[in-house]
Formats: C-alpha cells, sequence, structure tokens
C-alpha cells in the first residue's frame, strides 16, 4: 500500500476511536453461523466498535484498510473445525453502524452434515469479563456456546 493509504487508515482508526467513547456493561461479541442450503454456510459478527478498533490499534497493520484490518484480526483469531476439517472461512463485507461492527462472510469448507465442531475463538479475549457467543444454526438444530478468556476452545458434538 502507498503512503496516502496508511495515513488514511490510520486517521480512520483515531476518529473511529473518538467518535464512540461510551462505556458500555457487557463485553459480548455475537458470531453467527447457520445452515443456507446446499451444504453452504453464512457467518454474521456483530462486535462492539469500540473495542474491536482499540484491539486492531494495538495489533493492526496499518499499511492496511480497516476493513482488512479487521478481516484480518478476526481470521486469525476466529478457527472453526467440522468432523476434523479445518474450515475455511471467507469474509467478505464490514459494515459500520452507530456503536456496532457487523462482519459477513461464508465458509467455503462444504459439509453435508455435521457432527463434530470445534470452535478457537480469541477476539478481544484482552478485555476483561469478554465473552463470545457463538451460535450454530444446522442440521434444524440451534446450539450456542459460550468462550470467555478462560475458554478459547469448545469441542462439541452435534447431532
Amino acid at each position: 500500500m502507498s503512503f496516502p493509504h496508511t495515513v488514511i487508515g490510520t486517521l480512520i482508526i483515531l476518529f473511529l476511536q473518538f467518535t464512540a467513547c461510551k462505556a458500555h456493561d457487557i463485553e459480548v461479541a455475537r458470531f453467527d453461523i447457520s445452515h443456507i442450503g446446499n451444504n453452504n454456510y453464512s457467518l454474521a459478527i456483530k462486535i462492539d466498535r469500540n473495542d474491536l478498533i482499540n484491539a486492531i490499534s494495538m495489533t493492526g497493520d496499518g499499511s492496511l484498510s480497516i476493513e482488512n484490518q479487521i478481516i484480518k484480526y478476526i481470521s486469525t483469531r476466529f478457527k472453526l473445525t467440522f468432523n476434523g476439517t479445518k474450515v475455511e472461512i471467507k469474509m467478505n463485507k464490514v459494515e459500520f453502524e452507530a456503536e456496532m461492527i457487523f462482519i459477513y462472510g461464508k465458509l467455503l469448507t462444504s459439509v453435508s452434515k455435521v457432527k463434530n465442531v470445534e470452535i478457537f475463538n480469541s477476539c478481544l479475549h484482552g478485555l476483561e469479563n469478554q465473552n463470545n457467543i457463538v451460535e450454530l444454526d444446522m442440521n434444524n438444530k440451534l446450539r450456542s456456546f459460550r468462550l470467555t478468556n478462560d475458554r478459547t476452545t469448545i469441542k462439541a458434538a452435534y447431532y
């Protein structure tokens, strides 16, 4: 990336940090995975804007756009395994709304029936009391898992 992109990305991060300084009591991010037919799955993430921007500002790559920094941050801290196979995740859309950031994507690994799930999620786990709720809607069954600073990985049978 060229110098102007680096400066613009840094200015966007600073702007987002200073324009939404409202504190909140509950540290929760949601990660929703849904079966959308034909062995395809979607991913929708809802995460506090200030928390994510602060985390990225400590670990991010200023040469990338803010959207690409968000995707890189989530990609290194959120991983799925279905039936013992690592799931490739493609995040393709980042939206900024009020105090939240929404990240949308899809799972590129095709799985006809999920029997076992392993979830790794350490997003925002530098924050005290952070909870990441992962909700899976597949096999005509809805299951939710809570991951915390003390529990970043969950393995579960999914029938």
